[in-house]
């Protein structure tokens, strides 16, 4: 059974980018485009690892770690939290909020790469 990986990310082709290469290296991925999608999949289909944006339309990312992390349905599922320009909070903060990682969206590649060695 191939491990699960939920994407949070508003943009459809960085979601469309991330599953292409993702699947490529054996992953199944399941989709959110917002903080609400991302959290009702977490519960619902209780991923091995969620991979999140932390400039979502409907909320903070690092307010969806908490959120994720503060439920015991989700508390023990891995985070990693990503974004396309520099973050106010910053990797320090992602991981005060409860992630394992944090990247950046340019190296897409990368990001599989080290998605598969956290699974």
């Amino acid at each position: 059974m191939s491990r699960r990986v939920l994407v949070v990310e508003d943009e459809p082709t960085l979601r469309a980018l991330f599953r292409r290469r993702a699947e490529r290296a054996g992953l199944h991925v399941l989709e959110a485009a917002s903080s609400a999608q991302g959290i009702a999949l977490a519960v619902l289909e209780r991923p091995d690892l969620v991979l999140l944006d932390l400039h979502l339309p409907d909320g903070s990312g690092i307010a969806l770690i908490e959120q994720l992390k503060a439920d015991a349905r989700t508390t023990l599922i891995p985070i990693v939290a990503w974004s396309g320009c520099d973050v106010e909070e910053g990797e320090a903060g992602v991981i005060r909020a409860g992630a394992v990682a944090y990247f950046e969206k340019r190296d897409v590649k990368g990001v599989v790469s080290r998605i598969l060695e956290l699974l």
